[in-house]
C-alpha cells in the first residue's frame, strides 16, 4: 500500500470540489493507496468521507502543526494538496519535510477573487498575480470571499515549494508559468470520468430535443447568457437547468419575462447529474470565466452527448469545434444560439459528435490512465530526497 495524505479545506460532499476529491480518493484507494485525509474544517456529510478515506483528521486552526507532526511520525511522507486557506498548515507540512504534490483545480492559488475576471469591464484576466494590481481588482470586485492580498501572496509562495503541480489543461499550465511556477514541476493529467457509464441515445420525448445546463447559477458560469440564447431560438426545444446559486431568482424572472416558462425547467441542485445528462440531447457550457477544464463537458462525452460552449479557458482543449461539439465566441449569446440551433436541426450530427466525444473520454479520461500517470508522479516524488528551495516572487 502506498500511503498518501490528502490535504484540503473541507470534507464537504455538497460542493463539486468535495465530490471531485472524494472520487479521486476512491479511485486511488482501489489501486492500492492508503488514503488519509487532513481537513481544515468539517463540512456537509463529512462522515461519508470515511467510506473511501482510511483515516480522517481535522486540524486545530490555532495550531495545525500538531496534526502534521503526528501524521509524519506515523510514516506519511507525501501530501496531495488540493485547497488551503491556512498558511500555517502549509508551513507545517514543509517544515516536517512532507513532499507536496498539488492538484491545481482552479485559479485560487494565484487570484484573490478566485475567478480571474476584471471587475466593471467584465473581461477575463490574463495578468499574473501582483499585490498592487490585485488589490485594486479585489477592492472593486464584490464578494466576501475575496482573499486578503498578504494571505494570497503567502499561500502562493508556500505552494510553489511543491515537488509537482498537476493541471488539467495546457491553459492552466500556462497560467502557472505566467505566475512564476517552475515549468519542470508542471504535469498535465486529464481527470478521470467516474460514477457513470455511457448509454445510448436520449430517451424518446417525441420531437422535442433537450438542452441541458449543469452548474452553479452564478455569473461566471453564464446561465443568463444561455437563457438569452434560448430566447433567440425559434425551434421546438426544452432547456433543463440543473443547479442552484445567487442568480436563480433573476434567471426565473428572465424566463418569465421572455415567455419561456413552457420551455425552461429548473431542477435545483442534485448530487448526481448523470441521470439528466443521459436524457439530454445537447449539453451547454456557456461559461464566462476562464474555465480551468469544465468537467461537465467530459461527463457529457462519457454519455455520448455533444457539447456547445464558449471558447474560453481550457474548454477549447477538449471541445473540438465541428468534431465533438461546437464552440461559440466568448460571451456571444447570438453565436451560442446559432450553434445550438445547428445541433437542434441535425440529429445525425449530434450523434456523430457524441460518438467522437466518447472516443475522447475512452482515450484520455479513463481511471486506468489517471492511476498509471499518478503512480509515476507519486513514485518520482516519493523517492526524491532533494530539498526544494523557496521560490522567489
Amino acid at each position: 500500500m502506498k500511503p498518501l495524505l490528502f490535504v484540503t479545506k473541507s470534507a464537504d460532499l455538497s460542493e463539486s470540489m468535495g465530490r471531485r476529491i472524494f472520487n479521486t480518493a476512491r479511485i486511488l484507494k482501489k489501486n492500492r493507496y492508503r488514503i488519509v485525509g487532513l481537513f481544515e474544517r468539517r463540512g456537509a456529510e463529512a462522515e461519508r468521507f470515511s467510506e473511501v478515506f482510511d483515516e480522517l483528521h481535522f486540524i486545530n486552526p490555532a495550531d495545525p502543526t500538531a496534526a502534521v507532526k503526528e501524521l509524519r511520525a506515523r510514516g506519511l511522507a507525501v501530501a496531495f494538496v488540493h485547497e488551503s486557506e491556512e498558511p500555517r498548515l502549509l508551513e507545517a507540512l514543509i517544515a516536517e519535510k512532507f513532499r507536496l504534490i498539488t492538484f491545481i483545480h482552479n485559479h485560487d492559488w494565484h487570484c484573490p477573487t478566485h475567478h480571474k475576471r476584471y471587475p466593471l469591464i467584465g473581461r477575463n484576466c490574463s495578468t499574473p498575480f501582483s499585490p498592487a494590481a490585485c488589490s485594486v481588482c479585489a477592492l472593486l470586485s464584490p464578494g466576501a470571499k475575496n482573499r486578503p492580498i498578504p494571505r494570497q501572496r503567502e499561500l502562493m509562495q508556500l505552494i510553489k515549494r511543491s515537488r509537482q503541480f498537476i493541471v488539467m489543461s495546457e491553459f492552466m499550465a500556462e497560467e502557472l508559468r505566467r505566475n512564476g511556477f517552475k515549468q519542470q514541476r508542471i504535469v498535465k493529467l486529464y481527470p478521470p470520468v467516474v460514477g457513470t457509464t455511457p448509454h445510448g441515445p436520449a430517451p424518446d420525448r417525441g420531437d422535442i430535443p433537450e438542452i441541458l445546463f449543469v452548474g452553479r447559477l452564478a455569473a461566471a458560469k453564464g446561465p443568463d447568457l444561455l437563457i438569452e440564447a434560448a430566447r433567440l431560438i425559434d425551434r421546438p426545444f426544452r432547456l433543463r437547468i440543473v443547479g442552484s446559486g445567487p442568480l436563480e431568482a433573476d434567471l426565473r424572472k428572465k424566463v418569465k419575462d421572455y415567455g419561456l416558462t413552457d420551455k425552461v425547467i429548473f431542477e435545483g441542485a442534485v448530487e448526481n447529474s448523470y441521470l439528466f445528462i443521459e436524457r439530454a440531447d445537447i449539453i451547454a457550457v456557456p461559461s464566462r470565466w476562464p474555465e480551468p477544464f469544465a468537467m461537465v463537458g467530459i461527463e457529457a462525452f462519457a454519455h455520448g452527448r455533444p457539447v456547445v460552449g464558449f471558447a474560453t479557458g481550457g474548454i477549447g482543449e477538449w471541445l473540438l469545434h465541428n468534431f465533438n461539439g461546437l464552440l461559440a465566441g466568448p460571451d456571444d449569446a447570438v453565436d451560442l444560439a446559432a450553434c445550438l440551433t445547428t445541433l437542434l436541426d441535425d440529429p445525425e450530427k449530434r450523434a456523430q459528435f457524441g460518438r467522437n466525444g466518447l472516443s475522447f473520454v475512452e482515450t484520455h479520461c479513463t481511471e486506468e490512465r489517471f492511476v498509471a500517470q499518478f503512480n509515476r508522479i507519486y513514485d518520482d516524488v516519493h523517492v526524491t530526497d532533494k530539498t526544494i528551495p523557496a521560490d522567489r516572487s
